[in-house]
């Protein structure tokens, strides 16, 4: 009896979801087989199922089927001719629409996009955004077929309203469910997972078609430290023939916004309602961006781009900040004992927070999450410890509590790291920022222990001379992180060569990596031996094809207090050519410059790099006993300002040859205007490279 109660409980359950629902998507059964079309009917025995393909009504037993998935009903999924849609939107921009002639190196045209935010009393918020675009060749099919949006699971829903695609003949062809994905990431560190990304892949995308899709954001509250901010670009890779941006707020709120690099196809205008007021932004005709070139700014920092938030000031954003920094600080007779074995014996400021620094980095596994992807809000200081993991803001905040339980009175700071743009002054939210730094007053030191292949005193190159939003008791201020001098980002290499008469090479090399370059160098140290013996052969079989590895030390890989350190041995066979019997010739190995980054007469955007750096070189080469220098090239020196400078010398003593190089290059931003002297600098290097040194056998002369 109860059997049969659950029983009709289950099929129940399933007529109430076929109320819900108007059609089923796919039939699974358990043979392999799958059906697409519509379910018909359930009951305790059969599952009865239309076929699309065919029109065939099956009558499928229930113990075949392993299972069934509905398909939600969207607006108009039920039309399949544009004619029966009713969209005058979509139908007047199908019937109106320009093709590869006017646009020959599209992929794919924006033809229309349309975003809409309300913001609620209550400072819940909604947000449409609706996409139409046009496909024009292959390239740009997979771009604007397939589509990735993120949301945060604990504070944002995100709903696709409607997705189909037009194609020429006028058909209408709809998403179904099996096409669409929601889920995190994150699944294998669930303690941190927020961010949630909808996938969801368009039907029947072909050249010719005319995707068009909405989906609805909602947003539970807006607040200081839940931010919200827009950063809508109003230009992309591909041409965009319409673009609006709408934000209605209550007229008690005050939206602070700004389109950087604006121009004459951007518009904007605002409307006063009764409770509200609406900013309207459009932008029309926006082509399609130019050419990628050698170390060009990110495409966030080219492109107009509208931002936008509620209005803070700093103060608003630090004291509420500094607020969080005092509940979550929950301190432990544990969590002091620890500061004060970590700190013992150490004599002097920096040495007791190197200390700690050098705790955190190595101690407290890191969740490679970013605060961006999970929330602005530390954990508690406790917490964080006795778990021994976290991710950039909770190892942060941790070593920002271990400093302050020392004595220290340390700042906590919110950066804009490079990789996400400029920071655009006159916007403050706290949804402007990426990463969490902690600087120790007094000190320079501006640190994250989310790495641990990061020294105490270096700043990682993606947030050097960004701004940043410090946040200390006393005081809370915009700040620009500092550039890290030439002296720290730099890499320097001593090559000892033996050359012997049959044109064999014998190579000592000796790096030292200091800054931005030990950092990736660090990587190594989680290579298991073969794993990074292989990774060494590699470097050495790109060298030379007939380059063969001898042995190699590396030192300093896990101690964040000195430089790392590489020696490397290897021989080449027949690397020095035999011009008859008198003369030898040669290249210096691995002084192999280019100016392809050059290559262009003119620049469209100027050069950009993420930190300064100082590259030298120093080659002794030892000459066979019977020969002499024919031939060497001549110094080369090159000089702009006081930015790049390089230089290259030969000399030669006793039996040998030496020559030394150092490149220097003391700014991350270099103008159009500037592009020759640098183009001219790196043409110089490269034709060094070029150059053959020769030698003849004295007994000849």
């Amino acid at each position: 009896m109860k059997k049969l109660i659950c029983l009709l409980s289950s099929t129940l359950i399933l007529c109430l979801l076929l109320t819900l629902v108007a059609r089923a998507d796919m039939v699974y059964l358990r043979d392999g087989k799958e059906y697409k079309g519509k379910l018909e009917n359930i009951n305790t025995e059969t599952v009865s199922f239309k076929i699309d393909e065919s029109g065939e009504l099956k009558e499928l037993t229930r113990a075949s089927v392993l299972r069934i998935e509905v398909a939600k009903k969207r607006p108009g999924d039920d039309a399949s001719k544009l004619d029966a849609l009713h969209d005058k939107l979509l139908s007047s921009l199908v019937n109106s629409t320009p093709g590869q002639k006017e646009h020959p190196q599209a992929g794919y045209l924006t033809l229309h996009e349309e975003v809409n935010i309300v913001i609620n009393p209550d400072r819940s918020a909604t947000q449409t955004r609706r996409i139409t675009r046009k496909m024009l060749r292959e390239r740009g099919l997979d771009a604007a077929g397939n589509n990735s949006l993120t949301y945060l699971a604990n504070r944002e829903t995100l709903t696709l309203d409607f997705a189909r695609t037009v194609d020429p003949e006028g058909n209408l062809y709809h998403i179904s469910d099996n096409a669409i994905e929601d889920g995190s990431p994150y699944l294998n560190t669930p303690e941190y997972e927020n961010l949630h990304r909808l996938k969801f892949a368009l039907p029947e995308v072909k050249v010719g078609a005319i995707i068009d899709y909405q989906l609805t954001r909602t947003i539970k509250k807006i607040d200081v430290l839940t931010p919200w901010v827009i950063q809508e670009y109003l230009q992309y890779q591909e041409p965009l023939l319409k673009k609006v941006v709408r934000v209605t707020v209550p007229k008690e709120f005050e939206l602070s916004s700004r389109v950087v690099r604006s121009n004459e196809r951007v518009t904007a205008e605002v409307k006063e309602q009764k409770n509200t007021r609406t900013y309207t932004w459009t932008v029309t005709e926006a082509p399609l961006m130019e050419r990628p070139e050698p170390n060009m700014p990110p495409g966030t920092d080219i492109v107009p781009k509208l931002v936008a938030s509620l209005k803070n000031t700093p103060d608003q954003i630090g004291q509420a900040y500094l607020r969080v920094l005092e509940n979550n600080f929950k301190v432990d007779s544990t969590l002091r004992r620890k500061v004060m074995e970590l700190t013992k014996d150490k004599t002097g400021a920096t040495a007791r927070a190197r200390a700690l620094y050098n705790y955190v980095t190595k101690e407290i596994k890191y969740i490679p999450v970013s605060p961006t992807e999970y929330g602005y809000l530390p954990k508690k200081l406790d917490l964080i410890f006795r778990s021994k993991k976290g991710n950039s803001l909770d190892k942060t905040y941790l070593f920002y509590g271990l400093l302050r339980i020392a004595g220290f009175q340390p700042s906590f700071l919110w950066v804009r790291s490079q990789s996400a743009g400029q920071y655009v002054e006159g916007v403050t939210s706290l949804g402007q920022f990426t990463t969490p730094l902690v600087k120790i007053n007094g000190q320079e030191y501006h640190l994250n222990p989310s790495l641990d292949t990061v020294p105490f005193n270096i700043l990682v190159s993606s947030l050097q001379n960004v701004r940043g939003l410090e946040i200390e008791r006393n005081s809370i201020k915009l700040i620009t992180t500092p550039l890290t001098p030439t002296t720290k980002e730099s890499v320097s290499n001593k090559y000892e060569i033996d050359l012997r008469a049959d044109g064999t090479i014998k190579v000592t090399k000796n790096s030292t990596f200091n800054g931005g370059h030990a950092i990736g160098v660090r990587g190594l140290k989680d290579l298991k031996p073969d794993e990074l013996n292989k990774q060494i052969q590699s470097i050495v079989n790109g060298i030379h094809p007939n380059a063969r590895l001898i042995d190699y030390r590396i030192s300093n890989l896990k101690d964040l207090n000195q430089p790392v350190n590489f020696t490397i041995n290897y021989e080449i066979k027949d690397y020095a050519l035999k011009a008859g019997e008198s003369l030898l010739a040669l290249k210096l190995p691995e002084i192999d410059y280019t100016a392809f980054d050059v290559g262009r007469t003119v620049r469209n955007y100027p050069l950009d790099w993420d930190s300064c750096t100082t590259e030298s070189n120093e080659i002794t080469v030892k000459i066979p006993a019977g020969y002499r220098v024919y031939y060497r090239p001549e110094n080369y020196s090159f000089q702009h300002s006081t930015a790049i400078h390089y230089q290259a010398r030969f000399k030669e003593k006793d039996q040998t040859i030496i020559f030394t190089d150092n490149y220097t290059r003391q700014v991350i931003t270099l103008a159009i205007k500037d592009y020759p002297q640098y183009k001219k600098c790196l043409e110089t290097k490269a034709a060094l490279a070029k150059e053959w040194i020769v030698l003849e056998k004295t007994e000849n002369r």
